[in-house]
């Protein structure tokens, strides 16, 4: 059975939970905004006194970790502490320690490990009070399927989570397979391409050389990129790879114009095949140094291992 979800941005409150404030809570709370397949309302962040024996805390956390796991494996969703079902805030009194270290308490075990942003603590403004409500975003996993503590799976259906079904599970395992093929193969390009910057690019060879055009085989690392958009969710590796794809263009016209100025000379602006030369040699290298470097980039924001 296949679920479908809209995007986070269409929802009716902000991605980002350094956003979150009192006024955000207040708007959900004025316009009755339920629970839904991107949002879940927590009314305890810690295990409550008044629990009794079911559940037990064991269970408790258990089904905490649940809920992550499955917007983990589903679209990503937000998880509010501190809200009732029915959008009403009560809060939770502050933990004595850092707010993200009782989130994390949640999900420390979970395989992979899930990818969150906790919010900064919403104080509710009365004097009657010093309880806080706590906004926590979970990512889409980029890698799926994610399971529990306990090797369950879940995944997120309308207001609640469902345990996935077995044709759930192959379908994921299938994609993930398919994913990690596609990232062997664009680790695989990027490193090809450093090698080859390094021992034919990196120097600018004397002019009377060739460009040494064929050391850059930027149509596989093209569509390498094109088979990976899933590792680009985030809005700063978005943007390297987007400046990556913009130097690969202009890779590509250069490599057309030497072609074309090699095959008919008056038809490109040089004085001559010298300066033709001597025009690529510089531009292929400095093209290929400035994506040399963004490279290096998107491996220290993202899982790439380069060679």
């Amino acid at each position: 059975m296949a679920y479908q979800y809209l995007h986070m941005e269409e929802q009716p409150f902000p991605t980002d939970v350094n956003e979150w404030s009192w006024e955000t809570i207040q708007r959900l709370k004025d316009n009755g905004v339920l629970e839904s397949a991107y949002l879940e309302y927590k009314r305890h962040i810690s295990y409550p006194d008044d629990a009794g024996i079911e559940p037990s805390e064991r269970e408790w956390r258990h089904d905490i970790e649940r809920e992550f796991v499955a917007f983990a494996n589903s679209a990503g969703g937000i998880i509010v502490f501190g809200m009732g079902d029915s959008a009403q805030p009560r809060g939770v009194e502050p933990p004595d320690h850092e707010i993200s270290l009782t989130v994390f308490q949640f999900i420390k075990d979970t395989t992979p490990a899930l990818n969150i942003q906790t919010s900064d603590p919403i104080e509710i403004p009365s004097e009657d009070t010093d309880r806080i409500l706590v906004a926590v975003r979970i990512f889409k996993a980029e890698r799926k399927p994610v399971k529990t503590s306990d090797s369950s799976y879940y995944v997120r259906v309308a207001d609640h989570k469902d345990p996935m079904t077995r044709e759930q599970l192959q379908s994921m395992f299938v994609e993930e397979d398919r994913r990690q093929q596609a990232v062997r193969q664009l680790e695989l390009e990027i490193s090809r391409f450093i090698n080859s910057f390094d021992k034919e690019v990196d120097e600018v060879p004397t002019s009377g050389e060739l460009p040494p055009l064929e050391a850059v085989d930027e149509q596989s690392l093209r569509e390498a990129f094109r088979r990976n958009t899933h590792l680009f969710s985030n809005e700063d590796v978005q943007d390297i790879a987007v400046e990556v794809m913009g130097v690969l263009d202009e890779i590509s016209s250069t490599k057309r114009t030497f072609d074309e100025g090699c095959r008919n000379i008056s038809r490109v602006s040089y004085d001559g095949y010298g300066e033709l030369n001597r025009v690529t040699q510089v531009k292929l290298h400095d093209l290929c140094r400035d994506l040399n470097s963004r490279l290096r980039d998107l491996e220290e924001n993202t899982q790439l291992q380069i060679s």
